[in-house]
Formats: structure tokens, C-alpha cells, sequence
């Protein structure tokens, strides 16, 4: 094991990184971590302290400090799907949805499967919900829960059951999708109380399009 004096210092900077709420300081931390890490010869550790950098820098320097990290990574490393994240954030905050779609796309393709792959998925998810595109929704949910389930990630599937729920109950099979987000709101009262609300309100906007009118208003009195 790689115990070189470079790599521990390296280790010190990062867990500094992960303390450190100034931003400013952060970055010139994982400067420095990089930069140890480099020396160590462990440059995907590097790499990542470079992704770190761009996440903490501010608009001025994110374009320039990302490249940098994608430059870090060797090609097709699973790494690059945190750039693919970051760009996409930013694609979506200057109004380019296309790009941004896009990049999650691509950071679903080259991922680990887990909790940070999930976390791609959910984020293009939302985007479906709010571009009203129902069917690549239920697409997208549908290889998400099945990587919940692969992968036992109890904690996301209050998330996937709800953007499931709601792309059958818009694509004509509201009765499915009524039955999900019945799932989706139960998983959340046990492991995500803050999705409570959005799970409920979901089901009681279902529920009311199959005229179960009593059903619909206890939904939503739970979302309240």
C-alpha cells in the first residue's frame, strides 16, 4: 500500500476540502492536495481533487478548471461522469436544457453503478417531469428502479417510485401509477420524510383523474 509522504499530505488537504466552508479556501486546498497527490503518482486521485476545485470556484473559473479535470482523468474513466454532472448543472443554469439532457446522458453511460450513477438519474428525471416528457420518464424511471433494486439503494426509492408513478398516471395508465406513487409515498414516510409532500401531492393529483375524489383529498391533506 502506497504510503509515500506526498499521498498522506495529500490525504490532509482533502479532508480539509471536506471541512472548509470558504470557497476560496477549499480551492486553493485541493490545489494543493492535487498537486501531492500528482508527486505520489496517484494522478485519478489528483483528477478527482481537480473536479472538487471546479465545484467550489465560482462561474469565473469553472469552465477553465473543469476542462482541466477532464484533461486529469484518462479517457473513458468512470471519473469523468462527475465532470459530465457539473457541466450539466451549469448547461441547465444558462438555460441549455438540450446540453444538459445530454450530459446526464452521458454521465448515466459512464458512471459506477450506485449511489452517484442514481443520482444522474434522478437529476434527468426531474427533467423530464419538467418538460412534460412522459414516456422518456417512464423509460428513465424503469432503468432506475431496476438499478435500485440491483444495487439495494433503500434510500432512493421513494424518488424513483414517484417519477415512475407519475409517468404511467400521464401516460394512460393512471391506475399503475396511482398504485406506484401509493409505494413511492410509503417508502418516504420510512426512509425520506422530505419527499412526503411531493410523493402525496402527486397521488392526490392521480387519484383526482380517477375521480376517487375522497382518496384524493386525503392525499393531499397529507402533502399539506
Amino acid at each position: 500500500r502506497d504510503r509515500s509522504p506526498s499521498r498522506g499530505l495529500g490525504d490532509v488537504y482533502k479532508r480539509q476540502v471536506d471541512r472548509v466552508e470558504d470557497d476560496d479556501a477549499a480551492v486553493a486546498a485541493c490545489g494543493r492536495a492535487a498537486d501531492l497527490f500528482q508527486l505520489a503518482g496517484r494522478p485519478v486521485r489528483a483528477a478527482f481533487m481537480v473536479v472538487e476545485s471546479a465545484r467550489r470556484c465560482g462561474d469565473e473559473r469553472f469552465a477553465a478548471t473543469l476542462m482541466a479535470a477532464r484533461a486529469a482523468f484518462p479517457a473513458d474513466h468512470h471519473g469523468l461522469a462527475f465532470c459530465d454532472v457539473l457541466d450539466a448543472m451549469s448547461a441547465f443554469n444558462n438555460g441549455d436544457d438540450a446540453a444538459g439532457e445530454a450530459l446526464l446522458v452521458s454521465a448515466i453511460a459512464r458512471a459506477l453503478p450506485g449511489t452517484y450513477r442514481l443520482q444522474a438519474r434522478h437529476m434527468l428525471c426531474d427533467v423530464y417531469v419538467q418538460q412534460g416528457a412522459f414516456e422518456q420518464l417512464r423509460v428513465a424511471a424503469t432503468d432506475a428502479l431496476h438499478e435500485v433494486h440491483a444495487t439495494d439503494a433503500v434510500s432512493s426509492r421513494a424518488i424513483v417510485k414517484r417519477h415512475l408513478g407519475i409517468a404511467l398516471a400521464e401516460t394512460g395508465r393512471p391506475v399503475e401509477g396511482a398504485e406506484c406513487l401509493e409505494d413511492a409515498l410509503a417508502e418516504a414516510e420510512r426512509s425520506a420524510p422530505q419527499l412526503v409532500g411531493p410523493c402525496a401531492w402527486a397521488l392526490g393529483r392521480t387519484l383526482a383523474t380517477l375521480a376517487d375524489w375522497g382518496a384524493s383529498r386525503r392525499a393531499y391533506a397529507r402533502a399539506a
